[in-house]
């Protein structure tokens, strides 16, 4: 009998990302947020804050935010801000009472 092998499944992380608003600047709408130049979601433009949810742990994502007007142009992005996932080194619970 062959002994069962752990699957393994990868820990998922969310990041809390915030930012100030462009001064004296009443043409944005909103803000679009970017990790590795893709488009992980938007925010309207009373929100200057966003969680990016379903990143793997264990490595390095570049955020990005840009400001978008009514007519869906997008300004300039932020400077880029890289961060690392923490590794899940946490082990799971042992398995007791096995029986046939």
């Amino acid at each position: 009998m062959m002994s069962p092998q752990p699957s393994l499944i990868p820990h998922l992380v969310t990041l809390n990302i915030s930012w100030d608003a462009p001064k004296m600047d009443s043409i944005v709408v909103g803000y679009e947020i970017y990790t590795d130049s893709v488009l992980r979601g938007k925010t309207s433009s009373i929100e200057n804050s966003f969680s990016i949810k379903n990143l793997a742990s264990g490595r390095p994502y570049k955020l990005t935010v840009k400001p978008r007007d009514s007519t869906g142009n997008l300004s300039e992005e932020s400077p880029v801000l890289i961060v690392y996932t923490d590794v899940d080194n946490l082990l799971p619970s042992r398995p007791s009472n096995v029986t046939l």
